[in-house]
This record gives structure tokens, C-alpha cells and sequence, in this order.
């Protein structure tokens, strides 16, 4: 018992030196302490700033040209691609209008669900129009 006292006492000892020489380092280095302490908190004003501007010109509902102008996106109900061979089905060759839209990781729900949206919002559906792969 008197061991384990000894010990305890002399890891509250040791942990009170360290402590008071860190602080008397921090007092002496007021710049680098300064910089510390202020650094993360510029960074996360920073990221805050970019996230408010960046959502202050996007707009969920259109896209934009390069001029401004909101351009809607016209995607067309089709099936997947036909990979057999065949010339008539062969999606380069005949120029068909549309083709499956794949998207990857479906594993992530962010993505997941941003592609469940536009699926919906252009009557597409989920999962044979709107296909997600593991990678």
C-alpha cells in the first residue's frame, strides 16, 4: 500500500513540473502561443466564409452557362446499354440519344441520395434508369 502511495505521488509530482514548465514555455513564446490558439479558429472562419459563398451562388433547382444563364438538364428515360456486339443496339453507332447514368461509390448515402434526387426529379427511375456501383 505504501508503494502504490509512493507512486501516485511522485506521477502528481511529475505531472505538476511538466505542467508548469509548459506554461512558463507558452508565457516565453507569447508569438508561437498566440499563433496556436489563433490559427484553427482563422481556419475554421475561413471555411465557414467559403461554405456561405459557395451556397449564396448555387442554386439546387438549375445549372449555370459560363455567362449566368440557368441551362435545364434534359435526361431521357432509357434502358442500359445493350454490350453484345450487335451493331443495331450499339449506343455509339446509331448516336442514340441517351444511355444509363452510373454513378459511384453507392456505398456512400450522400451520393446515394443525391442520385435518388435526380432520378426523381427527372422521372427516372432509381436503380434500372440510375444505376450505382461499389467503385
Amino acid at each position: 500500500m505504501a508503494i502504490a502511495k509512493s507512486k501516485a505521488r511522485k506521477a502528481g509530482t511529475q505531472l505538476a513540473v511538466l505542467t508548469i514548465k509548459n506554461v512558463v514555455i507558452l508565457w516565453r513564446r507569447k508569438l508561437s502561443t498566440l499563433l496556436r490558439l489563433l490559427v484553427p479558429a482563422a481556419a475554421v472562419i475561413l471555411a465557414l466564409i467559403l461554405k456561405n459563398t459557395v451556397y449564396k451562388y448555387w442554386d439546387e433547382d438549375d445549372y449555370r452557362n459560363g455567362d449566368g444563364s440557368p441551362v435545364e438538364l434534359e435526361l431521357q428515360k432509357c434502358h442500359v446499354v445493350e454490350v453484345s456486339g450487335d451493331d443495331d443496339k450499339d449506343i455509339h453507332k446509331n448516336n442514340v440519344p441517351c444511355a444509363t447514368l452510373a454513378f459511384t461509390p453507392a456505398g456512400d448515402a450522400d451520393v446515394t441520395r443525391a442520385m435518388q434526387w435526380l432520378a426523381d426529379r427527372h422521372g427516372l427511375k432509381y436503380g434500372e434508369d440510375v444505376v450505382g456501383y461499389a467503385s
